[in-house]
């Protein structure tokens, strides 16, 4: 079960809400995302009652102007989080947007040119898996990067082929990603006000959620050729000269997420799918997810997907994507997810969900 976040760091909200009520799916994997999450919440919800096998983990409050359900699954693994979204989505009818959010493993690249500050990819900062142009990539937004074929020369050719999002989320999505060019995004003040919910908590452990800082982001170069023992993962050991970043405000960054079974542990990998594909994160739940409950994608960067990893950026990657998860959030009209399909709808369309009880 998550870590508990103190009540009174969110205000707490007697009134009994329904099923009904709630609009927004947050998806969560692990308890540093949870605990993330919760400390996002301007209001607190009491929990309500679960359809028969329905074993995940819910909190409910409410973001902004909307109510969410923030939801872990009882058990890891790709099937597993499809399986318990699909059960959320039973006990939660009226669900419109689903958002999976939390940490992932980045693929950063040589900044250069005007744009450097945005394309220097850092620990801590965020993807979001939403490009303006698709034609930058055949993919979309999400790649299934172990789905395909082997070719007859040994070459495997990616076939990967995720549903897209809802329409009404994408343009969510691009009037948010405005917004923040415009100067509006309330990103900082999202993260500052968690870290003084955990600094009145008293709370020892959420202190890991507090920025790690920039003499812990170490990138190191990587070699094409095989070299030493393989737990170097193409890593020489060798440090990558890069920018100063002096704020530790995250930059969000906007494109492809790369979603597999396994995790990403190869320097050389990565680096090739970046290159062929314009990667820009890693992570291995969203291909499972997307086909049944299109999504949006949001990742803090806690590692380089290469073998030199650790847990130093973990809490602080998983607080910086809740906060741009409630940016977003608090971008969006109530009115733009009411005239959106429920994700229930989407299921019953897929012949899924008819074999299920109608209500809780």
């Amino acid at each position: 079960m998550a870590q508990a976040v103190n009540s009174d760091q969110a205000t707490a909200y007697t009134q009994r809400h329904v099923h009904n009520d709630y609009t927004i799916a947050w998806v969560t994997i692990l308890e540093e995302e949870v605990v993330a999450a919760s400390l996002m919440l301007d209001q607190t919800h009491p929990g309500l009652e679960k359809i028969e096998g329905d074993d995940n983990f819910y909190k409910l409050g409410k973001v902004d102007r909307h109510n969410v359900v923030i939801m872990r699954p009882s058990r890891a693994g790709a099937d597993a989080v499809s399986h318990a979204t699909t059960n959320m989505a039973r006990t939660f009818r009226n669900l419109r947007f689903v958002f999976l959010i939390g940490v992932g493993g980045g693929a950063p690249q040589e900044p250069v040119g005007e744009d450097a500050d945005d394309e220097d990819l850092r620990l801590g900062d965020v993807v979001v898996s939403f490009q303006e142009n698709e034609n930058q990539s055949a993919h979309g937004y999400v790649l299934q990067y172990d789905y395909g074929k082997y070719m007859s020369t040994g070459k495997f050719e990616i076939r990967s082929y995720i549903r897209k999002p809802q329409p009404e989320i994408i343009n969510c999505v691009r009037g948010w990603k405005v917004e923040r060019l415009l100067g509006n995004s309330m990103l900082q003040k999202y993260i500052q006000d968690s870290l003084e919910k955990i600094k009145q908590s008293g709370t020892k452990s959420l202190k890991r959620y507090r920025f790690p800082g920039w003499e812990k982001d170490r990138l190191y170069k990587v070699v094409n050729e095989t070299i030493g023992d393989l737990e170097t993962n193409g890593s020489t050991g060798e440090l990558v000269t890069r920018l100063a970043r002096e704020s530790e405000i995250p930059i969000v960054h906007y494109g492809l997420i790369a979603s597999a079974n396994a995790v990403m542990g190869d320097g050389r990998k990565r680096d090739e799918l970046r290159d062929e594909y314009g990667v820009m994160c890693f992570e291995m739940e969203a291909a499972g997810l997307m086909n049944d409950f299109p999504c949006i994608v949001i990742r803090g960067i806690s590692n380089y997907s290469y073998g030199s990893k650790n847990d130093d950026w973990k809490h602080w990657a998983s607080l910086t994507a809740a906060a741009a998860a409630k940016d977003l959030l608090s971008t969006i009209q109530p009115t733009s997810i009411e005239t959106t399909k429920t994700v229930i709808a989407i299921l019953d369309h897929k012949s899924i969900a008819s074999y299920y009880p109608k209500s809780v």
